[in-house]
């Protein structure tokens, strides 16, 4: 038996900033968004939430998002040691329901970690299936940003004039009854 759920999806794409595997282009900031000179913090500008949940915008205040599907494909050499291609991707520019306890540091957080991913290089990779939901509030737009953080938490050493694959991010958007 199948339920008829209603969701909205939407994809991020780095190349939506700029579609480039050329170190020298980095950083990158127009009205678009805006790519560190690694390709490990990527913001896009001006998202509109409420063109993306629709019809679903009037009825519902609370939403749980997922990522379903990450993709990297890139350059041949970036990150310095496996533990610099095992990413965690946080996002943050959504309005969270709950904060996120960072242990590291010792404090709440208003950035979810979303999903892991292990690259490697020259190949294409896909995040899996099975991540968490994070749960925000409804607003009309916002700039979301996605960070790549290794497992210990810090940004990923890079080689000299490196940076990370461009990187596709689909997500689904559920409300919450």
């Amino acid at each position: 038996m199948e339920f008829n759920i209603k969701k909205a999806n939407f994809i991020l794409k780095t190349s939506d900033i700029l579609n480039s595997n050329v170190v020298a282009d980095f950083p990158v900031s127009n009205y678009k968004g805006s790519i560190n000179s690694t390709r490990t913090s990527i913001t896009w500008n001006g998202i509109c939430i409420k063109n993306i949940l629709d019809n679903l915008y009037d009825d519902y205040e609370l939403f749980n998002m997922t990522l379903m599907v990450g993709y990297s494909i890139g350059p041949t050499a970036y990150g310095v040691t496996l533990e610099d291609k095992a990413i965690h991707f946080g996002i943050m520019g959504l309005d969270w329901v709950y904060t996120n306890y960072n242990a590291i540091t010792g404090n709440t957080s208003r950035e979810s970690l979303c999903a892991v991913m292990s690259f490697v290089q020259g190949q294409a990779r896909s995040v899996e299936r099975n991540n968490p939901s994070y749960t925000f509030r409804k607003c009309i737009t916002t700039d979301i940003t996605i960070n790549l953080y290794t497992i210990m938490g810090t940004l990923p050493n890079m080689n000299v004039a490196t940076i990370f694959p461009e990187l596709t991010f689909e997500f689904v958007i559920t409300p919450i009854l």
